[in-house]
């Protein structure tokens, strides 16, 4: 253990020692602990041993509070005294040194501390716990001024510790027996189930479950109108099937808009199919390409102006369309692929420059779209004969007539042709929504 020993004066000239750390002692050996019974009903508590006495606490000096002494071994616990009358409070002197501690007595001035308690007995085992002291009258004197705070003196040595008692036996009381557990509630009654939906088709064909009513037909083009508002359940593209005497199939082209309580379904019914005036049953719709039964051949979903006749402008004028053989195609509402082949001839007496231009055009005498139009040139021979073709992705929202339409921009050409004779001149539109 070492202590720090510390020696200064006041301004009075008084010495004063100050020590410091004091060693702790050394633990007291712990009791063995008792067996451990049966859990149940717990003993009764040991009796509390007696307490030490206190030591005997020095008396306050009047004047200034002298150094801190060394502290003393701590003594034992006894029962503790009653509690003296408290004197009236000095002066606060140096703190003097600390004496063992005394049984409690009348509290007089601060003095200095008396000498360190003594040593802390053993613990005795733990017992009835003893009585509690009746407690002093309090004095009656006034409370004096406090001193002046002393110098705090060294600190005492620490006691050693004393030895902690055993620990008493557990008591060997029998546990309780365990309750019987609560019976199980009653399961609630199972909900009825709800009805099974109807399996989905096989054949790719969805019931309509609505009526259709006939409004009107065009060639291929057949429209009939739902009394209700079906613009989110149908769109272009989608197969149709439905029976008028016999059962027909069509592609629908558009969807109008809601209104006056109806909604107007167009559909194509290509080469095959009319929409007839007439009621229309066992009505259904797909959005497969190939539902059971849907046909897929192109050739019966495309409009075809197919000529085999030679058609020609003799003396034509450079710059001028000319509608050859009043050659045209009908195209009904809908996505189409558009295209058109010709062979093309221009001709002239003599050997110079001509050249041949062809297009597909909504008037019969006017180019009405470049992207539509092909040409070709050659240099000094009297003729030339060229297939002129050309295609192009329609998106119509009326039915529209197509004029196969040619020109030259050349001067004194004698004639320009479609020679169909030679090659059929070919203008085509096939359903994009096959």
């Amino acid at each position: 253990m070492t202590q720090t020993v510390q020696v200064f004066e006041d301004t009075g000239g008084v010495a004063y020692v100050s020590f410091s750390g004091g060693g702790t002692g050394a633990t007291g050996v712990q009791g063995a602990t008792g067996v451990t019974g049966a859990t149940g009903t717990a003993g009764a508590a040991g009796a509390t041993g007696a307490q030490g006495a206190t030591g005997v606490t020095g008396a306050t000096g009047a004047g200034t509070t002298g150094a801190t002494g060394t502290a003393g071994a701590v003594g034992a616990t006894g029962t503790t005294g009653a509690t003296g009358t408290t004197g009236a409070t000095g002066v606060d002197g140096a703190t003097g040194v600390q004496g063992p501690e005394g049984i409690p007595g009348t509290d007089g001035q601060t003095g200095a501390t008396g000498a360190g308690g003594g040593a802390t007995g053993p613990q005795g085992a733990t017992g009835s716990q003893g009585a509690t002291g009746v407690t002093g009258a309090t004095g009656a004197g006034t409370t004096g001024a406090t001193g002046a705070a002393g110098a705090t003196g060294p600190q005492g040595i620490d006691g050693v510790d004393g030895s902690q008692g055993a620990t008493g036996a557990t008591g060997s009381g029998t546990t309780g027996a365990t309750g019987a557990a609560g019976a199980t509630g009653t399961t609630g009654a199972t909900g009825t189930t709800g009805a099974t939906g109807t399996g989905g088709s096989t054949d790719g064909w969805i019931s309509a479950g609505e009526t259709w009513t006939y409004s009107s037909a065009d060639g291929p083009t057949g429209v009939f109108t739902v009394a209700a508002d079906v613009t989110t359940k149908y769109s272009p593209g989608m197969r149709v099937r439905y029976t008028q005497t016999t059962v027909k199939y069509g592609i629908i082209t558009a969807v109008s808009t809601f209104s006056g309580g109806n909604t107007t379904i167009t559909i194509y019914g290509g080469t095959d199919y009319t929409t007839a005036n007439a009621a229309i049953s066992a009505n259904s719709y797909s959005f497969s390409k190939a539902p059971q039964g849907f046909p897929l051949d192109p050739a019966k979903w495309t409009e075809t102006l197919t000529d085999s006749s030679g058609r020609t402008q003799s003396s034509p004028t450079a710059g001028t369309w000319y509608n050859l053989g009043s050659l045209s195609l009908s195209i009904p509402i809908g996505c189409w692929n558009v295209s058109y082949s010709a062979g093309g001839e221009a001709f002239r007496n003599v050997a110079a420059a001509k050249d041949l231009y062809a297009t597909l055009s909504t008037a019969n005498n006017s180019e009405s779209d470049s992207s539509f139009t092909s040409r070709y040139y050659a240099e000094t021979i009297l003729d030339i004969e060229i297939n002129l073709t050309r295609s192009k992705v329609l998106n119509l929202a009326a039915k529209t007539t197509y004029f196969l339409n040619a020109k030259t921009g050349q001067s004194s050409l004698t004639s320009i042709a479609f020679n169909g004779n030679v090659t059929p001149t070919i203008v085509r539109a096939v359903c994009a929504y096959l």
